[in-house]
This record gives C-alpha cells, structure tokens and sequence, in this order.
C-alpha cells in the first residue's frame, strides 16, 4: 500500500478559523473530519520567523545548524529536507504550496 502524509502548516491562523475548534464562522469540514483521528499542536510558539521555522520542520534541524536564520534565506545545499527525501521513503510530494492572504 502507498504511504500518505498529509502536513498542514497554518501561519499565522487564530484558533477561531477551524471549526473544530468552536467557532460558529469557521467552516472548515474536511480539516474538522481529520482531527479525531490523527493530532495536532493547539499552542505552538517559534522562536524564530516563519521562513526559518518552516525549514526546521522540513529538514528536522536546529535553526542554528541549518543557518537559516532570517526570512529569505536560502537552505545550503548540504542538507536535505522533507520533499527531496520523500521519493525515497516511496512517498509522493504532490504538491508544497503556500498561499498568503492579505
């Protein structure tokens, strides 16, 4: 059977956009499905902006050994991440969007 993974990095949202989580305007159906059956973080903090704390998550590094410190900076290409490392582990990165809203 082909492996899934499903990882949702939600910047910046309130506990009041998920509709699991209460709020009667937060129409959010297939993510309030999910949630019963596997876990998320309620309350998570970073110590460092959201560019570099996407790239801890991706390579599973310390900002201070990955280097990239400030928003823009770009991952040396001695480490690897998440995406690059999926194909072997016979996992399908479809896709890696962001999206902003202004």
């Amino acid at each position: 059977m082909k492996k899934s993974v499903l990882f949702i990095c939600a910047d910046q949202w309130g506990w009041d956009f998920f509709g699991f989580m209460g709020p009667k305007n937060a129409h959010t159906p297939n993510i309030d499905k999910l949630v019963p059956q596997y876990c998320f973080l309620q309350t998570l903090h970073g110590i460092v902006p959201c560019g570099p704390a996407r790239t801890t998550m991706l390579t599973g590094l310390y900002p201070f050994i990955h280097r990239s410190v400030c928003n823009g900076t770009p991952l040396d290409n001695r480490f690897t991440n998440l995406p690059l490392e999926a194909p072997s582990l016979d996992i399908n990165p479809p896709s890696m969007a962001t999206r902003y809203f202004v």
